[in-house]
């Protein structure tokens, strides 16, 4: 294991990196900024950790996780999936299905994040109370919307034995966020490609098989790398600051699609990831920010 991946499991693992009330992973640590506890962070360290969990160096990571897993679930069991500001949401609710199948757990738990799941594909919903596809207005938020980044929903969803829902899921969305030129737009009242969502989009399309695709903005993304070494906040048109949590997952779908990337692409965005790894081993969320960003940290560990 590589001293940078063994900075991340500690930082991830540490008290700095979780809310003191609950044990829950935080949005960001920053004494001067702080953050808030956050059940979709926590359920993305969860999936993070899993593959680590018989490896000593990951024994203070795993321990955490079982804590924070059973606050987690109370909370699922009480509201039905993941929230945040009071609303579920279901990319978040998907993001804690798969860390359920992927750390285990009660089984009541992870059927109930499933029906919860479906639901909001019935309703092609993004949040309680939210807009439903094809309603979208231009300033729609992305996260807001059931657009590009739903597309990562297919990946557990098949996993739970839900084929036919994953494939439908992909078939309705997939026409109204692809681009002609193989982007991702964030939903379909706005041409923009976030690079955030597009690249979750992208890692959905190759759970069901649709690697070429997948390929295709995983390499746009990694071309669009900055003076930083960082995937710009837009990929269309290509402005905003470079971004830790892109950057790692546009990695981590690179190797995983056998996208056709050059080598020193790749290492550029790892030395870049790097550079943003503060000496206790968070991940800042952009090379000038203070905010050791817990999601960010996590996607780092994923790459493999």
């Amino acid at each position: 294991m590589s001293p940078l991946r063994q900075r991340w499991i500690q930082w991830l693992a540490s008290p700095q990196a979780r809310d003191p009330q609950t044990g829950l992973w935080l949005s960001w640590s920053n004494g001067d900024h702080p953050g808030f506890a956050y059940e979709e962070a926590t359920a993305w360290v969860m999936l993070a950790a899993a593959p680590l969990r018989s490896l000593p160096q990951a024994a203070a990571l795993s321990a955490a996780v079982d804590q924070a897993a059973v606050v987690l679930a109370k909370r699922i069991r009480r509201h039905g999936g993941l929230r945040c500001g009071g609303r579920r949401y279901a990319f978040d609710t998907a993001v804690a299905l798969a860390a359920w199948q992927a750390w285990g757990g009660p089984v009541d738990v992870e059927q109930q994040l499933l029906a919860t799941l479906l639901d909001f594909c019935r309703s092609r919903t993004a949040l309680d109370g939210g807009v439903p596809g094809g309603d979208e207005t231009s300033d729609t938020r992305w996260s807001e919307s059931w657009g590009a980044h739903q597309l990562w929903l297919a990946g557990p969803l098949q996993r739970a034995g839900q084929a036919q829902a994953a494939l439908d899921l992909v078939e309705e969305l997939l026409p109204r966020v692809l681009r002609d030129d193989g982007l991702l737009r964030i939903h379909g009242a706005s041409d923009a490609v976030y690079a955030h969502a597009a690249l979750y989009g992208a890692a959905g399309l190759l759970a069901v098989g649709e690697r070429g695709l997948a390929a295709g903005v995983a390499a746009e993304a990694m071309a669009a790398l900055g003076g930083d070494g960082l995937v710009p906040t837009w990929l269309d048109p290509q402005t905003g600051p470079g971004r830790a949590d892109a950057t790692a997952q546009a990695a981590a779908i690179t190797a995983e699609s056998g996208a056709q990337v050059a080598d020193e692409l790749r290492a550029r965005a790892v030395a870049a990831l790097g550079a943003c790894t503060t000496v206790d081993g968070g991940v800042r969320y952009e090379a000038d920010s203070q905010d050791r960003n817990c999601c960010a940290t996590a996607f780092c560990l994923r790459m493999g």
